[in-house]
């Protein structure tokens, strides 16, 4: 059984889907778990891949969202990548980014907002 706090997340990962889909994304993924870590969406727009970390807060007490992919985080986000490139047997050239979707519930509708390419 799912804990609360998993669950929470997952109602997270929902809403920044649906977000993806309404602004022309094609979500391909949900939650692609791999020893390094998992990726949360994985989404493609214009040809181009999107791995998508998604981040859902009830309230700041752990300091801002977008604070929350940290460099060691972003390392492991990275082997995750590379990770779905050889399993999916996907081209090393293929254009790709990592965004961050923050959903902030600490309000009565949640606040949804999109990071592009992260790594920059």
């Amino acid at each position: 059984m799912p804990s609360a706090n998993r669950e929470f997340g997952d109602q997270g990962e929902l809403l920044a889907a649906g977000f993806l889909r309404q602004n022309g994304y094609s979500v391909i993924e949900q939650n692609f778990l791999v020893r390094s870590g998992e990726i949360d969406l994985i989404a493609e727009k214009d040809q181009e891949l999107i791995f998508v970390e998604v981040k859902t807060r009830r309230n700041k007490a752990f300091g801002e969202i977008v604070e929350a992919v940290t460099p060691e985080k972003a390392e492991k986000l990275v082997l995750a990548i590379e990770d779905y490139f050889f399993r999916k047997n996907i081209p090393e050239e293929t254009p790709w980014r990592l965004d961050l979707i923050t959903v902030d519930c600490s309000q009565s509708l949640p606040k949804i907002e999109h990071f592009q390419n992260i790594l920059e």
